[in-house]
């Protein structure tokens, strides 16, 4: 029994087993994080790249819409935006007549992926519109609000992590045009 206590053998191949299940979290963690990272970056460059094409355009149409949020979302792969992902344009300008003068919505359009979700722009009571980040127009400005939805699920999903929704709001003003007229075909 003594020499059984004081016998070396085995130790290295006993302290490895205890810590290979935390290597091995530590690995698949960092892995997860940098690929999370990874498409938080991507989401951002999308909606600012949405936000830029579509506020260079003089008008806009259903059709430029589609091509424009198809070509956008490529900047996503190899992360497919398809089924996860959604992009949603909202043109916003400053009323100053009416009852309710506040900024209102001049159209609002949603493409780019199947992902279903709703744009969080709060249009109040008096049907005027709170806008992001506690933004003012001046007296007939115009803006366009890009939205950008990701439906992030880790590799790893099960009980300690779960799918989340990444979610980017990007807002530009239109260069060559007011972009108050509605997508037309």
């Amino acid at each position: 029994m003594l020499t059984l206590l004081r016998t070396r053998q085995g130790v290295a191949a006993i302290e490895f087993a205890l810590l290979a299940p935390i290597l091995l979290l530590l690995v698949l963690g960092g892995t997860e994080l940098i690929r999370y990272l990874l498409i938080v970056q991507k989401v951002d460059k999308v909606a600012a790249t949405v936000a830029d094409i579509v506020t260079q355009s003089p008008s806009v149409s259903t059709a430029g819409l589609n091509e424009m949020l198809t070509a956008a979302a490529q900047v996503m792969n190899p992360y497919g935006f398809g089924i996860s992902g959604v992009a949603i344009l909202t043109s916003i300008s400053q009323q100053s007549t009416g009852n309710s003068p506040g900024p209102k919505i001049n159209w609002t359009f949603k493409g780019g992926g199947s992902l279903s979700r709703n744009s969080q722009l709060m249009v109040l009571a008096n049907g005027t519109v709170s806008l992001p980040g506690g933004l003012v127009l001046d007296d007939k400005e115009n803006i366009v609000v890009t939205e950008v939805y990701y439906a992030y699920k880790p590799i790893l999903s099960g009980y300690l992590l779960g799918s989340t929704d990444i979610y980017r709001t990007v807002v530009y003003k239109p260069r060559l045009g007011a972009l108050t007229a509605p997508p037309g075909s």
